[in-house]
């Protein structure tokens, strides 16, 4: 089966610097996220990546119902090394896709399965509400992290006290409406969450969470249900 995968603009030349260091037999094809599947046939296989959150991934389920979410963690060692990735949907269509989710993953199996389909928008939301800085543009890559770090290295340390306590409360402040925010985005997710057991596709998973895989929660609906409680 053709698979479409689906990225913003500025994550398509390294996922296909991925797949051609480590060319997968799977046929596929890629498209930026702005075009919003358009052209692509209704039944086609569709691997959205980066989607902005979990009800944009629904709307476009409408109309692909061959669809899964993915999150690739972007890095400049990925083309050779592979994405951190993370899917979500359900394992009948993962198992058709698990052979090109391998390539872009570091090893065969290496990557994480962490619930129905959205799961990964949702967490791309988290992670956004998380890292991207205020102003920002929506798609946060591995340079805007780098640049981050260079002006912070830039900065004057000769600092009074009172300016170093106005920063820390302007810190506090901005961590605490991000955790607002998060609580906020992870109640509207548990709204529309499917009231089912979770089975991931790979068995080991159960293994990777301790304590919390005694239960049938997805990994992205126990951290979901975490963060709603503040």
């Amino acid at each position: 089966m053709h698979t479409h995968l689906v990225a913003p603009s500025q994550l398509i030349p390294l996922i296909s610097a991925r797949l051609g260091f480590h060319p997968p037999v799977h046929s596929y094809s890629l498209h930026p996220l702005s075009s919003q599947l358009q052209g692509i046939a209704s039944g086609a296989q569709v691997l959205l990546v980066q989607a902005p959150d979990d009800q944009y991934v629904h709307r476009l389920q409408a109309s692909h119902p061959n669809l899964l979410d993915l999150l690739l963690v972007p890095s400049p060692i990925a083309p050779s090394h592979g994405f951190i990735t993370l899917a979500s949907g359900n394992n009948a269509q993962l198992t058709e896709a698990a052979s090109l989710i391998d390539h872009l993953a570091p090893i065969h199996n290496g990557w994480l399965h962490i619930g129905p389909l959205g799961s990964c928008g949702y967490i791309n939301q988290l992670w956004h509400t998380l890292l991207t800085p205020q102003g920002a543009p929506p798609f946060l890559d591995w340079r805007l992290l780098s640049e981050a770090n260079t002006q912070a290295k830039a900065l004057d340390h000769t600092l009074t006290q009172a300016d170093l306590i106005a920063q820390l409360a302007s810190l506090m402040a901005q961590q605490q409406l991000q955790i607002q925010t998060m609580a906020s985005i992870s109640r509207r997710f548990l709204a529309d969450y499917p009231d089912e057991a979770f089975i991931p596709h790979h068995p080991q998973t159960s293994n990777f969470f301790g304590a919390f895989s005694a239960s049938n929660q997805a990994p992205a609906e126990q951290l979901a249900r975490l963060l709603a409680q503040y």
